[in-house]
This record gives structure tokens, sequence and C-alpha cells, in this order.
């Protein structure tokens, strides 16, 4: 039972790759041009779910802010820094929002989904994770052990522009999906990949560990470990997009 369960979480995932992989290629960016002369270091995408009008309008909003940013080198970029606090005059609105393990309605509801793509175009552009929180529970938007979940003034996402040229943010949304890449001057010599690994715990939690290696042809030059979390293991059931599958991974 527990081999079919997988087999069918990871035919899912499979699903989603594919998905992701036949994504058009990407404009400048809610309506402005390209970043002329700028490559790009990572990208990655997500999808929000339509109908959910006042969360998926919170992710556009928080997208938008982010959207042109500018990490100089030696920079320490926030999240929560950059976006401000989630409140009505502001522009925010109240949504669905995980805290600690509960679903509550909070302004600016939603807006995880946006920091966890940033997390994951992070990762894989080789930027220095200063801080970053996992949910209390898994989401249904992306693999565990790569969100990053925030709250203004207690949890935050933060991370180092250690190269020597700037980094720029460009959001975009094509439909319902979310898609940020880091873009720069800088070539880098390695790619990114991630990789995730899971345990089952005692009292029904799982331990997801997520790996960075930096690969040059085709060589492996560095492995780090970027995260170490507990979930609960029920919350598999809640998401065909989250396999617990050993050797699943991500590259740039």
């Amino acid at each position: 039972m527990q081999t079919n369960a997988k087999l069918i979480l990871l035919t899912a995932w499979l699903s989603l790759i594919c998905r992701t992989a036949e994504l058009p290629a990407i404009d400048g960016g809610q309506g402005q041009p390209p970043y002329g002369g700028l490559g790009e270091l990572s990208s990655f995408s997500t999808s929000f779910m339509t109908g959910q009008e006042a969360r998926n309008h919170n992710i556009r909003l928080a997208a938008s802010i982010l959207n042109g940013r500018t990490i100089s080198p030696g920079q320490l970029f926030s999240f929560n820094d950059t976006i401000g606090q989630r409140t009505s005059d502001r522009g925010f609105v109240k949504a669905t929002s995980i805290e600690f393990g509960n679903k509550l309605n909070l302004e600016g509801g939603g807006i995880c989904l946006v920091s966890s793509v940033l997390y994951v175009s992070a990762l894989m552009a080789g930027m220095e994770i200063v801080e970053r929180y996992p949910h209390s529970r898994q989401v249904p938007y992306i693999l565990p052990g790569n969100d990053a979940t925030v709250d203004f003034g207690m949890k935050d996402l933060k991370f180092k522009n250690s190269f020597t040229q700037p980094v720029v943010i460009e959001t975009s949304i094509r439909g319902s999906r979310l898609i940020i890449r880091l873009l720069s001057q800088i070539i880098s010599p390695y790619k990114m990949l991630l990789n995730s690994t899971s345990h089952l715990e005692d009292q029904g939690m799982v331990r997801i560990k997520v790996f960075r290696s930096r690969t040059q042809n085709g060589h492996v030059i560095s492995d780090e470990l970027m995260s170490d979390d507990l979930y609960p293991a029920e919350d598999t059931r809640h998401s065909k997009e989250t396999p617990l599958e050993d050797g699943v991974s991500w590259s740039n």
C-alpha cells in the first residue's frame, strides 16, 4: 500500500515537472521589457489556485513589489523589509494563512507562496541563505523543505548577494503561475542542484533534508545541507504535488 501511494505521488510530481517545462518564454515581468544585458542566474515557478481572489490579490501585490528590485554586491536582502507590513492601507486583504498549524484569515494571507518561490530561486542562484523558516505543515504549492514562511516582525527570508555584481529580481505571472527569475551580469561556472531526502520520525513526523550541490562539467564540487525540517507526516495526503520521495531534485 505504501509503495503504491509513493508511486502515485511520484507520478503526479513528474506530471508537474512536465507542465513546468512546457511554460512559454518569459518576458520582462509585469508588462515591462526584459532587463538588457543581464543573464539568468536562476528561475523557479509554481502555480496558485484560481478562484481564491483575496489570496491571489496578495500574491500579485507582493510579486509586483518585488519586481525590479536590485540587490547590490554584499547586500543582505530581507523579504519583510522589501514587502513591508501586510496591512489594508498598503493594499493587502485578509486571506487564508497557516499559523501554528492552523488555517487563519489574516491580512496578506498567501504571500508565503511568493517568499517560497523566491527562496528556491535564491538557492539555485547560489545565494547565501541567512534566515529562512519552514511552515508548521506542508503546503500544496511546493515540495516540503523548499518552502519559506514569513511573518512580519517575527519570521523573515533573508539572503546575501555574495557576487561581485548586482542581482535583479524579476517577477512575472502567467495565468495562475508565478515565475521569479534572478538576473545578473555574472555568469556562474557552476550548476546548482537541489536534492531532498525524507525520513519518518516518531510521533507521526517526517524529517525533510534539502542539500545544495555545486557541480561543474558533471562533477560535484561541493555539497551543503540547506535545511533540516520536521512536518506532520499525515500532511502528505493533502497534496499530490509534494511526494516524500528520496532523490527528488531541482536544478538551475
